[in-house]
């Protein structure tokens, strides 16, 4: 599925994702096998990705670990996780029923991180104004948790550093670390 919202043949892409995440998420997370992430609550799941970051002391990292660890989110139970909830992910059939496919990255954790893998910390996702907002909404008429922006953009800044950090270490293609520095600067400034 194409989910941008001038491109797809959906009036409201936001109307497709939100359910199909409020969804999985309401999958009783019980014995995960072994070698998938399973952090405990919401704001353990953020810490443990935190971690990761401690080691990049540029200010803007600096910056946004602070801006997460005044942000964090509650110590409510964890949930499963798609973990990749990307439009090639997501499979419309022609009885106008909906599949998910590639579970390569499930998890238990914070919902606000599918999410945030959907709008991916862009100014304006699904190419509209407020489509976030669009998305959160979504979710929630959807039976999803009582999720916020803040909750997500948690996750998308947490998403930006670690292009940033791989793209340093050289395991991550696509842009340079002075593009996603550059990202992560223009981040922060629309928080």
């Amino acid at each position: 599925m194409d989910l941008r919202a001038s491109k797809t043949g959906i009036k409201d892409p936001w109307d497709i994702v939100g359910p199909i995440a409020a969804e999985i998420h309401r999958i009783p997370v019980h014995d995960l096998p072994p070698g998938i992430s399973h952090y405990s609550t919401w704001c353990n799941h953020v810490i443990e990705e935190v971690k990761e970051f401690k080691t990049v002391n540029t200010p803007e990292v600096l910056d946004a670990l602070a801006w997460i660890n005044e942000n964090l989110p509650s110590e409510t139970r964890s949930v499963l996780l798609h973990g990749d909830l990307l439009g090639q992910n997501m499979l419309w059939t022609l009885s106008s029923k909906f599949g998910v496919i590639d579970w390569e990255y499930c998890s238990a954790g914070d919902p606000a991180h599918d999410l945030a893998i959907v709008t991916r910390g862009v100014r304006r996702p699904f190419q509209v104004p407020e489509g976030l907002d669009y998305l959160i909404d979504s979710y929630r008429a959807a039976g999803g948790w009582a999720l916020t922006k803040i909750n997500v953009q948690v996750h998308e800044l947490l998403m930006l550093l670690g292009w940033y950090k791989w793209s340093l270490e050289g395991t991550y293609g696509g842009h340079g670390p002075d593009q996603y520095l550059a990202r992560i600067k223009n981040y922060l400034r629309r928080l």
